[in-house]
């Protein structure tokens, strides 16, 4: 450990006949600075970049999912002033995140942490001035917190400050309320937490609300136009009215069909109100619509959604429904169609839909046919995209016209043809990306002129003669201005930068981020070419340390993930990414080769069947062209990785070590788990569905509960055959996460047999280790256990 330190805190590699470069460090990776959303605003005059400071900076670690928060920068550039940037009124000692610019482009609205505390701010853009409205918003999932009604008016959904939703409390509440409950037993007062089910559901708390609020920033009068835990909500296209889905009362049902990790817990309602008078309803007081499902018709009369009634599931049981705000619901009559979801990776989906012509659209398919996009008119169903390669996916939409991405061409579709558009697809579907905070980029279609196309044949730009120019070969076009083209660009090495490209041969920096990695050596990843065990082609990534010898049969650590198929690299391996779970970057820099093996589910086998196959493939055909030592090899898993990495051990004695983080290892012991912020804060939401729906349909797909098939639950649990692994294993996890008892029973098994183990408890880390020195320490340790199994280590030479 020792001497890894030294290499963590400086070395460099030679490479003969180049310059010295630096070897991709701990500490490197600890001093990732991120580049977050680019956006143009409406008016067209500003470019909004948002940046997070160097990972080993932040004020504090105990926010988790939403550490960012506390890293945040804003930048500005003036785009009708040669992209010259406005400086804001923003100092140092807080953590700034950008939400939405006004319609006419004079304000941004900004959220400020400091502490445990988020505020809602807004910024002029033409003084750079901030103000502080005292209002906490929602942390952003699959819909919008921040709308702005016009140029003075801001809509809120606003929680109480002293009481967090779960993403933002995940962190440091579970921790925080621990500490008074124990304190309040140790003076002798009450120190408990209560939930309940069934007749005793009522017992469980439920969190403090505020609703939706209109704040007029002129007279900073604030008003509740719907009260309650608003999850999501779109404001219609003239201004008049919002759409709000509010989370309603606990509910339990027991489902014919498996729960999914995103089965929801609370019935949802969905409100419509008017802006001007108040005035709200509820149009169908029996549907329970999805929180990711919004359309408006272009009148602004009528809002699309998806809703289900009664005991059922979405997928099955759900409908398309017209919800109107004079109070009126129609359900759409789509014949013998079936909806078909989009993706998410909660694996419930999302709906895809909206309006054409005036008319709703959806995305459904008939029995035994493929799925397109159908117009549901008053007589009859149109399939608008019949003469369109199968699987296009709407990327941009208007009242008149679609823009509909297939097989590498965008097609224009109204309500009475579908041609080509004769514009690039790669500029284009760059440009398509959501916004952060949206409902899901399957489910995000921005209006045309976002995209640079109007509504007419030909594919125009905001300013005519203009057109799209090709996307860079790695990045995205942000936007296209008057300037020039706006690019996001992100080199080898990791660097990632913001430019202006006046043309194809000029280019302007305007943002950078990870300059210092211009000077680091990183791995550049191989494919490896193998068969799977259905006989079917996997394509593998293999990274070698940079300066490894032509021909030098490496040891090699192999990192799994059940269910990831990588076509291309595996994009959280990448240099400049932020990713201290599993780092292949890491590695390479310390002598090791590394695998990241295509592991598709297989079709009819159970989660265990066949793993340490899987992962060894790659690991042999790598050894054969003389790449890496097949009797050398280590496995380290996190999560669902550090579960196959655990069962694969006890499939196969070649993995000479093994390391799991953050994993479960007994089935039946893991269902329902909660963690510290869900079980000592019930009122943020229960999350069992989450942990249920995880093995039924998620990633361990075991499609029953354990008291229906209890063999099914003992047989695809490492912990069964744990007596089989002979490598000495290194076990860590978070005491803020799920699951703490697994690792714990996964030691005292292992512990039992007297056999070689290591078990680290990271105290306040939840499912990733974010805290610096916990992250150091956990590699130090991991590059330990390899350099005493699968050494000597191939050196890398220090100074």
């Amino acid at each position: 450990m020792r001497r890894f330190a030294a290499l963590a805190v400086g070395c460099v590699l030679i490479i003969p006949g180049a310059a010295q470069a630096a070897p991709y460090t701990v500490d490197r990776l600890l001093a990732l600075e991120q580049l977050g959303p680019a956006r143009i605003d409406p008016s067209q005059r500003w470019l909004v970049v948002q940046t997070y400071a160097p990972w080993n900076k932040a004020p504090t670690y105990d926010l988790d999912l939403v550490m960012n928060l506390g890293l945040g920068r804003i930048r500005v550039f003036d785009l009708k002033a040669g992209a010259a940037e406005r400086k804001l009124d923003l100092p140092n000692g807080a953590g700034y995140t950008a939400l939405v610019v006004s319609p006419q482009g004079r304000q941004l609205a900004v959220g400020r942490l400091i502490g445990h505390a988020f505020e809602l701010g807004v910024v002029d853009l033409e003084t750079g001035q901030a103000r502080w409205l005292g209002v906490t918003p929602r942390q952003q999932t699959w819909g919008p917190s921040v709308l702005w009604r016009n140029e003075e008016e801001l809509l809120v959904s606003a929680r109480p400050a002293d009481a967090p939703d779960i993403t933002f409390g995940y962190g440091y509440l579970g921790q925080e309320r621990l500490a008074e409950k124990t304190a309040a037993s140790a003076r002798g007062a009450l120190g408990s937490t209560v939930m309940g089910s069934g007749q005793f559901r009522g017992l469980s708390p439920t969190a403090p609300a505020i609703g939706l609020v209109s704040i007029d920033l002129r007279s900073n009068a604030r008003r509740i136009l719907v009260p309650g835990q608003v999850r999501d909500m779109s404001l219609s296209p003239d201004g008049r009215a919002v759409a709000a889905v509010v989370q309603g009362e606990t509910i339990q049902y027991d489902l014919p069909e498996p729960t999914t990790s995103a089965s929801s817990s609370n019935r949802n309602h969905l409100i419509l109100a008017d802006l001007d008078s108040g005035r709200a309803v509820e149009p169908c007081q029996a549907c329970d619509p999805m929180d990711r499902f919004l359309a408006w018709a272009p009148n602004g009369r009528e809002v699309l959604v998806y809703a289900r009634q009664g005991e059922m599931g979405y997928r099955d049981g759900g409908r398309f429904w017209r919800l109107s705000v004079d109070g009126a619901a129609r359900a759409l009559d789509l014949g013998a169609l079936k909806p078909v979801f989009g993706e998410t990776y909660d694996t419930a989906g999302v709906p895809l839909g909206g309006w054409l012509g005036g008319a709703p659209v959806v995305y459904a398919q008939p029995a035994g046919g493929r799925a397109d996009y159908w117009r549901i008119e008053p007589a009859r169903v149109v399939n608008l995209t019949a003469a369109l390669p199968a699987g296009g996916r709407a990327i941009g939409a208007d009242d008149g016209a679609w823009a509909v991405a297939a097989a590498g061409e965008i097609w224009r579709v109204t309500a009475r043809e579908a041609r080509p558009w004769g514009v690039s697809q790669t500029a284009i579907t760059s440009l398509a990306t959501p916004p952060a905070g949206f409902r899901g980029s399957q489910n995000y279609v921005p209006p045309l002129a976002d995209l640079g196309l109007a509504r007419t044949a030909s594919p125009t730009l905001p300013w005519p003669g203009q057109r799209l120019p090709p996307a860079p070969a790695e990045g995205r076009i942000v936007g296209q201005t008057s300037l020039g083209a706006i690019d996001a660009v992100k080199d080898r090495r990791g660097v990632e930068r913001i430019l202006l490209a006046p043309s194809a041969s000029a280019e302007q920096t305007l943002v950078t981020v990870n300059a210092d990695l211009a000077k680091v050596e990183s791995s550049v990843p191989i494919a490896i070419r193998h068969k799977g065990l259905d006989g079917k082609d996997l394509t593998s990534w293999l990274y070698l340390p940079p300066n490894s010898a032509p021909g030098a049969r490496l040891p090699v650590v192999v990192i799994p993930y059940p269910g990831f198929s990588y076509d291309t690299p595996p994009r959280v391996q990448q240099p400049g990414v932020l990713c201290p779970s599993v780092n292949a970057q890491v590695l390479a820099a310390q002598g090791y080769a590394v695998i990241l093996p295509s592991m598709p589910y297989l079709d009819r086998r159970e989660p265990m069947a066949g793993l340490a196959d899987q992962i060894l493939s790659p690991v042999d055909t790598a050894a054969g062209q003389g790449l890496v030592d097949p009797n050398r090899v280590a496995i380290w898993g996190h999560s669902y990785g550090g579960y196959a990495a655990i069962a694969a051990a006890t499939q196969s004695a070649r993995f000479k070590a093994v390391i799991t983080t953050a994993a479960g290892f007994d089935l039946a012991a893991l269902y329902g788990r909660m963690g510290p912020a869900q079980y000592l804060a019930p009122e943020t939401g229960v999350t069992i569905f989450a942990t249920t729906g995880w093995q039924e349909t998620g990633q361990a797909r075991l499609r029953a509960p354990p008291w229906k098939d209890r063999d099914l639950y003992t047989r695809n649990s490492p912990i069964t055959y744990v007596d089989r692994i002979k490598a000495p294993i290194a076990i860590f996890h978070g005491d803020a996460d799920k699951g703490m008892d697994q690792a714990y029973t996964l030691f005292g098994a292992l512990y039992r047999q007297n056999k070689d183990a290591i078990f680290v408890t990271y105290h306040g880390e939840g499912h990733s280790f974010y805290a610096p020195g916990n992250v150091r320490d956990y590699f130090a340790r991991v590059v330990d256990l390899l350099d005493r199994t699968i050494g000597p280590h191939q050196g890398v030479p220090t100074q």
